[in-house]
């Protein structure tokens, strides 16, 4: 009973996270309106030649950002810059200020229309419906099918999928029992080609970001841990070393840039899949030494500092921060480090683990 009340509240606060999806147009709009109006207030108090600066940049920014949302215009990082390069004189100056609007105005980039390449990819028995994107009265229905025969290498995750994240609908058409993320591309495409569904009878989502992940793979990946049951299983395969714990840390409790929904899609429940020891895995010919190297003492304090963030973080169970806690230690106490498809024949290995893990 207690479990049961657990898991509503959970699902309600999901609910309250998804909400930063919903992004009502003209709501946008006017919060940027309201932020331009504080930003010119202040520079008739009076300012500094930097702040006139800061204050200018801020505004022209505003004002793409405002023409986007207001007219269904989309731009890339790399547009917003050139649009005025002799103000930003570099785009890393231009990003810092898109940052400090989604700030201000507490809305993500994604829904003010400033779009990336699609990063992530899908694959598994999965229907995901919804509606076109845009300001068409009559709006089509949209249904990607993750199986798809069309897209046998993973489908793209959109960015403008993360738009109407929250009003998805998602269907399964088989019963399925884990989701494994991927850190790497080239370990995702060897698994379908290997046809690592098959070995599960279909009861599995692949996911990858091809590297770092970015928020719209977060959040595809944050919907299905709400809307699957809770016994289902959420697993990460990523490099031994620290930036690969990095990036499942990332996953796990979103990343430490300070921007103000970067958790608010994060994964607790996502669990590592263990290697043995470097020495194990050496002395079962599972690795060749060539591929193995020592690792710095700044690695070893980027471990220690990632196992601090899961430690002191109140959204992991404590099973599960005991799982992470054996991996980091393990990893400290070996001080070695590798890239995971260095594993020889990966993909029977990951099958066995898998299935040792399903079957405890």
């Amino acid at each position: 009973m207690v479990q049961e009340e657990r898991n509503l509240i959970e699902r309600g606060k999901s609910k309250d996270k998804l909400l930063v999806l919903e992004g009502e147009d003209k709501r946008i709009t006017s919060r940027l309106e309201s932020s331009v109006c504080s930003i010119i207030r202040e520079l008739i108090n009076g300012g500094s030649r930097s702040q006139i600066y800061n204050s200018t940049c801020l505004v022209s920014v505003m004002n793409i950002l405002h023409r986007n949302v207001k007219e269904g215009f989309h731009s890339t990082l790399r547009d917003i810059y050139y649009n005025n390069p002799s103000l930003y004189t570099k785009q890393s100056i231009s990003d810092k200020y898109i940052a400090q609007v989604t700030h201000l105005v507490q809305t993500p980039r994604e829904l003010l229309n400033v779009v990336s390449t699609a990063r992530g990819r899908i694959r598994g028995p999965l229907i995901i419906q919804g509606y076109e994107i845009g300001f068409c009265e009559r709006r089509r229905e949209v249904r990607l099918d993750c199986m798809s025969i069309f897209e046998s290498m993973g489908h793209s995750i959109s960015p403008y999928l993360f738009k109407g994240m929250n009003g998805l609908k998602f269907s399964y058409y088989s019963k399925i029992k884990f989701v494994l993320v991927v850190e790497k591309d080239t370990i995702f495409q060897r698994l379908l080609e290997f046809g690592f569904h098959k070995e599960f009878d279909n009861s599995c989502i692949l996911i990858t970001a091809r590297g770092f992940s970015d928020l719209p793979t977060r959040t595809l990946l944050y919907r299905l841990s709400q809307d699957l049951p809770e016994d289902t299983k959420f697993w990460i395969l990523c490099d031994y070393d620290c930036f690969g714990l990095s990036i499942a840390a990332t996953y796990i409790m979103g990343g430490k840039s300070g921007t103000w929904y970067d958790s608010s899609f994060s994964i607790p429940k996502l669990l590592p899949i263990k290697v043995p020891p470097v020495s194990k895995l050496i002395e079962n010919e599972l690795i060749a030494t060539y591929n193995v190297f020592d690792i710095t003492q700044d690695e070893i304090s980027r471990i220690i500092n990632t196992r601090n963030r899961l430690m002191s973080s109140n959204e992991i169970s404590q099973e599960s921060k005991s799982e992470w806690n054996t991996f980091c230690m393990q990893m400290q106490q070996d001080q070695k480090r590798f890239e995971i498809d260095c594993i020889v024949d990966i993909e029977k290995w990951l099958i066995k683990v898998i299935r040792s893990k399903l079957s405890e």
